[in-house]
């Protein structure tokens, strides 16, 4: 619902824009207790021009205007998240200055008291009930992102030298730390020597990150599971027989995320699995073609879009 008007503006609602500036804050890395920290006033407006962010801080007012809520929202968490590293900067170069003075006193020094984000102008109405605010009752405020993306995916000891494999995935980004993704995979390649055979591997893989840290660039923690199937069927020998087996495997990886622009993030991940079952190819009576090694390398180069 919208807020009340007057004459000269309309005062936003949370619903038109405080969605995108908490998504644009956990994109910049700015937690809820450093917002209120930082910030003692922001007002979101509309004038005849389009949209106005006001940020009140110690040291004096900051203006954005934009066109859309995403344009302002990303502006205004830029120059909060360059205000909050300032701060940072400064203190410390207090601490240096003075290096007998106890750490409460420049705390105290650098901090300011939370307080509400918006306070009620007399021509204009307050934010709604619901609004993004910088309280307490606010600092556990869940941010949900969907990103979906594609992936050039690498292995080594599930197959034979395996060619880089084609991947698709959904991200699910329930806050600032905490990501869950599902993902398919299609992957394949050909033993050497003589007789070969030809490997193909299918698999559907699922990724819970609890931690996370940084700021722009985001380093994940992920535990993973993988399941799927493996084909393989003989090549150059008189008799081809092909073989069907169930692939089952947990392990975890590293993952570094960028976020390129507005929707858009790269992400690169590093890590190892450990199979369940290590089955071993061979033609009879004894011919040895591959076997699954006890540990499984894993990278990825992903690219995605946020699509909701």
């Amino acid at each position: 619902s919208a807020a009340s008007t007057s004459s000269e503006n309309t005062k936003l609602d949370a619903g038109e824009c405080g969605e995108a500036l908490a998504a644009s804050l956990w994109r910049q890395g700015v937690s809820q207790q450093q917002f209120s920290q930082a910030v003692s006033e922001l007002r979101l407006q509309r004038d005849e021009s389009g949209l106005v962010g006001r940020l009140q801080f110690a040291t004096g007012e900051r203006e954005i205007r934009g066109a859309t809520c995403e344009e302002v929202s990303g502006a205004l968490a830029l120059v909060v998240a360059m205000a909050i590293e300032g701060a940072k900067a400064k203190a410390e170069s207090a601490r240096a200055e003075a290096p007998g003075a106890g750490a409460s006193g420049v705390e105290a020094a650098t901090k300011e008291p939370a307080t509400r984000v918006a306070a009620k102008p007399s021509n204009a109405a307050g934010l709604e009930r619901g609004a993004l605010r910088t309280d307490k009752a606010s600092e556990h405020q869940k941010v949900a992102l969907l990103f979906a993306g594609a992936s050039l995916e690498a292995s080594r000891g599930d197959l034979p030298g395996s060619d880089p494999g084609l991947g698709l995935h959904a991200l699910l980004a329930i806050d600032e730390d905490m990501s869950f993704r599902i993902g398919v995979k299609r992957q394949s390649a050909t033993s050497d020597g003589q007789p070969g055979a030809r490997f193909e591997s299918y698999e559907l893989d699922a990724e819970l990150c609890p931690i996370a840290i940084g700021g722009g660039l985001r380093f994940h923690a992920c535990g993973r599971v993988e399941g799927g199937l493996v084909r393989a069927h003989g090549l150059a020998a008189m008799e081809t027989q092909e073989v069907t087996r169930p692939w089952l495997a947990f392990g975890a990886l590293a993952r570094a995320r960028l976020m390129l622009a507005e929707r858009v993030f790269a992400e690169l991940g590093l890590g190892a699995v450990v199979p369940v079952q290590r089955d071993q190819y061979y033609f009879e009576p004894a011919l040895a073609v591959h076997q699954v090694d006890p540990v499984v390398a894993r990278a990825s180069l992903c690219l995605g879009v946020q699509i909701w």
